[in-house]
């Protein structure tokens, strides 16, 4: 499954199936660079078309209904290289979140954000 592509300086992004990222150059289609995503013993895949924002390329993968911790990646659009991550849940994925509420942020049972 694709749900589309990111054009940005001569390159396509595109996210497969598999949880890599792909760069092809745009005018011959030859692969540029390619980075795995998520850690290749679990069940993660990529659906998500990639976003270029400021010269980072954008992708979220998925996986969740296999028990796997979600998260969004940004990489360099040249390079390929990862420039940051941020998890979809908090804390540690060992242990479980129960919330008390929303009250401007989400708060754990002991008033921890």
């Amino acid at each position: 499954m694709n749900r589309g592509v990111a054009v940005y300086k001569g390159k396509v992004y595109v996210a497969t199936l598999d949880a890599r990222l792909v760069a092809l150059d745009a005018a011959t289609g030859k692969v540029v660079w390619e980075e795995r995503t998520t850690d290749k013993d679990k069940p993660y895949t990529i659906t998500g078309a990639p976003r270029v924002v400021n010269g980072r390329v954008v992708i979220g993968n998925g996986g969740s209904e296999y028990g796997v911790r979600g998260y969004v990646s940004s990489y360099d659009a040249e390079s390929g290289k990862l420039a940051w991550r941020t998890y979809t849940v908090p804390g540690d994925p060992a242990e479980a979140v129960r919330v008390r509420g929303d009250r401007g942020g989400r708060e754990d049972l002991e008033g921890r954000r």
